[in-house]
């Protein structure tokens, strides 16, 4: 008789430590929200310093799993300056906005002198929501893409679209390689209603086989 009873009471324990572990776990998926956009420091001057590719793309969407990505994740619009210490010869892939949100990011990158080369094929800066300014406080440096494809369509280095506002000011922009059997590969592209500012600035390149959806400045 008393083991029964000890055997009975083991089973209603167990029975209470299970049925316990239940709200835990539903808590837990009602209060599980997407990590915070990671803070960053400005210098005195109120400008984020930028010296490596990683550090550039943590600024903008890449393609990745967009968990630590500062615009990806804000939920407000930032403002911010962000100036370069540093040539980056890491591939490059930024996007500000998406045509999914409604948040427009005003972002300003000066090259400061330096160069931006990417080495693959597709765009390096691409802006759907907001503006974004890319401009050089000195007169070295500049944007370089490098990547040439044989196959399918590649957009254009930077490219903008859905009513966005891409400025470019007083910045050198060269494309290499860039012949393409089908369409694309211009060093500028845009569509959908955005503004485009050129201001005292080079473009250079945009060789390209599809001449009608190709060259230097195509817009849809």
């Amino acid at each position: 008789m008393a083991k029964s009873i000890k055997k009975l009471l083991s089973l209603v324990m167990a029975v209470i430590m299970v049925l316990s572990l239940i709200p835990a776990v539903y808590a837990d998926e009602e209060v599980t929200e997407p990590p915070a956009a990671p803070a960053y420091t400005t210098n005195a001057a109120g400008w984020v310093e930028i010296e490596t590719g990683s550090q550039l793309n943590k600024w903008f969407y890449n393609k990745g799993d967009g968990q630590d990505y500062i615009l990806v994740n804000a939920t407000e619009a930032i403002t911010a300056k962000l100036v370069l210490t540093a040539d980056i010869k890491q591939n490059v892939t930024a996007s500000v906005g998406s045509s999914g949100s409604d948040i427009e990011h005003n972002i300003i990158l000066d090259l400061n002198g330096h160069t931006i080369t990417a080495t693959h094929a597709s765009r390096i800066f691409a802006l759907y929501k907001g503006s974004l300014t890319i401009m050089n406080s000195k007169d070295e440096g500049g944007l370089i893409g490098t990547g040439a494809s044989n196959t399918g369509v590649v957009g254009s280095m930077l490219y903008a679209a859905y009513g966005s506002t891409l400025n470019l000011v007083n910045v050198n922009i060269t494309l290499t390689e860039n012949t393409f059997p089908n369409k694309g590969g211009g060093v500028i592209g845009g569509n959908e209603g955005a503004t485009i500012n050129i201001i005292d600035s080079v473009l250079d390149g945009g060789n390209t086989g599809h001449s009608t959806t190709g060259g230097v400045l195509h817009i849809e």
